[in-house]
């Protein structure tokens, strides 16, 4: 039964929402794609190893482990009580102990510790220790349903120490001392070829209905100084003794228990020195004494058909087989006549000689009361010989009432029992079997209580019967039949503001499971056949008329209607900019922010993102400062008000001019029919525009051209002049400022003359300036190369009508300004003279200096103004 069922339950419904119950229990998660950086709360946040789900838990908690192999580089410690579950099972879920390269072994689990659902592998426990797969420290340690295969320990199990086990498979495990198990509980557990000296499969253990197959050993092929309570023990084998089971000590003993094709190397192919009680022995052998068992104790056994000598130097009493003392003891020495021993059916066919023939006092009662098939271990009054009672019952298995599926009765249904010839059927209003009443016999499996009253729940079981006696009762379980549904609504007619939870309730009865499904104006709003406990809570948003529809499996009904009027709420205006977008000068922009309802809140970004509650927040009339280019948005809230529309603005930056050229230099002599003017590459400029005046008077300076280079050739500049030169850099936007200037002058035929590297007649420059003057010939026809010439040097102070000339030997001397008494400074042939230095660094006075330099032809002392004669050039410097 699934649902709590209880006689006309009164269930309220509310469409607010449902209570969450919750358990102070964690579950922790941890998956292969997680990260144990994360808190392991879901599967969202998952941790990665299982270690770290394990450190994270407390004491009741889960570790949850999602699909994966997890190869470890440490074992796994649990100290607290704590369950480590796998979502689906050992099939997907894999431990990896990486040994032997790091001799880990998988799991260490301190008292009260659950494992459920893993394969574990690989694992090796260090040097000396045991428990290669899992060590537990005690019996309150449980493992259910895992696989623990190929682990190795040094000693004392590769596979488990300690611990108790249900459902698990122990296989491939490797040790000196109980290669699958050692110590501990197992039950429902199957042990197969493991190996190990002593005690292959399982060492110093108590097993319950276990299967221990092809297990190998020195001492105890399958099981060594263990309890084993109906078990099955087949295909194992020792290089010496007890290849099924093999102990010292009497103390440790099989009932009910077959042990079958097993083998030892030298005495007690099936078992040695083992107490034994109803266990059938039989395919075993040995290569020196006792094929079925040796130095053992057997009481109500069959020791059949095992090749050489089934006993050897064993007591038997009530026991079948070739080797005991017919009549004494109660032994036979009749074949068992098994249902099928080649097929491994060592079931008592009928006539079989060990039927009734045990002794009850020597019958595994005080232990197990069930055979190895779980039926009664004595029937028909006496104990058969063997691991199984012939014609014994049990209680059915399956037993099933129905759940509130029929309207007239429950039906109960179980599975056939092969020794039944009948059943009892009992009844009881509650789970107490001893005060129960049997409603009827079947000779089938199928019985319908047509006297159960409506939504009342009913304990069952069922007894099995045969003409030798009566099962114990089976397993009850309870069912009821169905009442019918209703439904009492209490509708109300609701106004409330849109936003403001609005909540109709129906108080519903009969027979759980009650299903329920919501209409909105005639149409579905909910799924169909929820149960109450699985509704999910409902949105009233809109206006409405609302209906319930309950059913349960015996009727449907539906409520009457509820309406519900809803009052839709204003919706705040929408923010606005000033500028509300476009293009702006600079790299930023301060944008106003208003809006039109009073009181709102508007809450911006400028990162691109909707704004939410949680943005920055601006007052209305307030500015925001926006980073060129960006983004801004803007939402207005208000309560009882839906928030507005989301203002947005894409603003971006104006073009700008670009910054004045620089390193702007003009050529000085380089030509003698252009002066060149370079600068270097403005950003952001698609062109220049080039300026020039005879003073650094950038104002008065005139256009002279424009260029889309770096580069611009003055074609129209005069010999004997020096110019300043200026460069605006242009685009889209405007024009730059002026540039640094930079002087230049065009090239002459033969001499030049400069003043502080300007040439010209009015070179201006301040008293605090040193003046250095120099003079340079060059760009002579080649033609005039070689002539002998004089080479002539004067200078004219105009403030105070001086004259001077350079001697011979460069002195500066005075003379009365007759060219005639002028004197050259050099005579001989013409050649190109780089610049030569006159004057360096001198602080003259206030005044108005000229300085020449010429030559002429022919050489003879004299100055011969006679044009075409001679080459001149002059400098005028105003000092101020």
């Amino acid at each position: 039964m699934q649902f709590m069922k209880l006689l006309s339950p009164a269930i309220v419904v509310s469409l607010v929402g449902l209570m969450a119950h919750t358990s102070n229990a964690a579950t922790w998660h941890v998956s292969p794609t997680g990260n144990d950086a994360n808190d392991g709360a879901s599967w969202a946040t998952a941790k990665q190893t299982i270690q770290a789900g394990v450190d994270a838990a407390a004491s009741s908690d889960t570790v949850l482990v999602n699909d994966g192999t997890y190869v470890l580089t440490e074992q796994i410690n649990a100290y607290a009580p704590i369950i480590i579950r796998s979502v689906n099972g050992p099939g997907t879920t894999i431990v990896d102990g990486n040994g032997p390269v790091t001799s880990n072994r998988c799991f260490y689990l301190e008292a009260d510790c659950t494992l459920d659902g893993f394969t574990v592998t690989n694992g090796h426990s260090p040097q000396g220790q045991a428990g290669g797969g899992v060590y537990c420290v005690n019996e309150t340690v449980t493992i259910t349903n895992c696989i623990i295969s190929g682990n190795t320990a040094e000693e004392g199990g590769g596979g488990t120490v300690g611990g108790t086990l249900y459902n698990c498979t122990i296989s491939g495990n490797t040790a000196w001392t109980a290669g699958g198990a050692s110590g501990g509980v197992l039950h429902n557990c199957t042990i197969i070829e493991n190996t190990a000296n002593y005690g292959g499969g399982v060492f110093n253990a108590t097993l319950e209905n276990c299967t221990i197959s092809r297990n190998s050993g020195e001492y105890g092929g399958g099981a060594s100084y263990c309890t084993l309570n109906n078990c099955t023990l087949s295909g194992n084998s020792a290089t010496m003794c007890g290849g099924g089971a093999y102990s010292l000590e009497h103390a440790y003993t099989l009932n009910n228990c077959t042990l079958s094709g097993n083998t030892a190397g030298e005495s007690g192919g099936g078992a040695y020195y083992c107490a034994l009680n109803n266990c059938t022995l039989s395919g075993n052998s040995a290569a020196v004494n006792g094929g079925g068992a040796c130095y053992s104790s057997l009481n109500n056994c069959i020791v059949y058909h095992n090749p050489g000598s089934d006993i050897h130097a064993s007591t038997v009493k009530y026991t079948c087989s070739p080797d005991a003392a017919a009549g004494s003891d109660g032994n036979i020495t009749n074949a068992p006549l098994f249902i099928d021993a080649n097929n491994g059916n060592y079931r008592l066919s009928a006539g079989s000689p060990c039927i009734n023939a045990g002794h009850n006092s020597m019958a595994p009662t005080n232990i197990t009361p069930r055979d190895l098939d779980g039926n009664l271990r004595i029937w028909d009054g006496t104990v058969d010989m063997g691991a199984y009672e012939y014609g014994s019952l049990s209680g059915p298995l399956g037993v099933s009432a129905s759940d509130g599926a029929c309207a007239d009765k429950v039906r109960l249904t179980w599975n056939a029992h092969p020794n039944a010839t009948g059943y009892e059927v009992w009844r009881n209003s509650n789970d107490n079997a001893g005060a129960a009443s049997q409603l009827a016999a079947e000779t089938g499996t199928i019985h319908d209580d047509t006297a159960a009253d409506a939504g009342v729940i009913y304990y069952y079981w069922v007894k099995a019967t045969n003409t030798a006696g009566i099962s114990e009762f089976s397993v009850s379980d309870s069912g009821w039949r169905s009442q019918a549904a209703e439904i009492t609504a209490q509708p109300q007619s609701l106004i409330r503001n849109e936003g403001e939870p609005a909540s109709f309730s129906i108080t519903a009865t009969g027979s759980e499971p009650l299903y329920f499904q919501w209409q909105k104006d005639g149409s579905n709003i909910s799924a169909a056949n929820a149960a109450t406990h699985d509704i999910a809570a409902l949105t009233l948003g809109d206006a409405g008329e609302f209906r319930c529809i309950v059913s349960n499996l015996a009727s449907a009904v539906t409520s009457t209607i509820a309406s519900l009027t809803v009052i839709p709420m204003e919706t705040a205006a929408a923010p606005a900019f000033n500028p509300d977008g476009g293009a702006h000068p600079g790299f930023s922009v301060n944008v106003t922010i208003t809006c039109a309802t009073d009181g709102a809140t508007i809450h911006y970004t400028n990162n691109g993102n909707e704004p939410t509650t949680n943005s920055a927040t601006v007052a209305s009339g307030g500015s925001v400062s926006l980073s060129l280019p960006g983004t801004l948005k803007a939402k207005a809230w208000k309560t009882g008000m839906h928030p507005s529309a989301v203002k947005s603005a894409r603003y971006t930056a104006a073009p700008q001019p670009p910054a004045a050229p620089v390193n702007v230099s003009a050529s000085d002599g380089v030509f003698t029919n252009k002066l060149t003017v370079e600068w270097t590459v403005a950003d952001g400029a698609t062109g220049y525009r080039i300026f020039r005046h005879t003073s650094n008077h950038y104002a008065a300076a005139e256009e002279i051209g424009t260029s889309s280079r770096t580069t611009y050739d003055d074609m129209t500049a005069r010999a004997n002049k020096t110019y300043y030169y200026w460069v605006k850099a242009v685009n889209a936007a405007g024009a730059s400022a002026f540039s640094t200037p930079d002087t230049g002058y065009l090239g002459v035929i033969g001499p030049l003359v400069t003043a502080n590297g300007m040439a010209g007649d009015n070179i201006r420059i301040r008293t605090t300036d040193p003046v250095t003057i120099a003079v340079e010939m060059m760009n002579l026809p080649v033609e005039y190369l070689g002539l002998n010439i004089d080479w002539w040097v004067a200078a004219y102070v105009q403030n105070g009508g001086l004259w001077f000339y350079f001697d011979s030997a460069f002195n500066l001397t005075p003379f009365d300004g007759n060219p005639a008494n002028c004197h050259p400074a050099y005579q001989g042939p013409l050649y190109e003279v780089p610049s030569q230095t006159l004057v360096e660094n001198m602080l003259l006075p206030p005044g108005t200096y000229n300085v020449w330099f010429a030559v002429d032809y022919p050489m003879d002392g004299v100055l011969n103004l006679t044009p075409g004669y001679y080459l001149m050039d002059s400098v005028t410097v105003v000092v101020e």
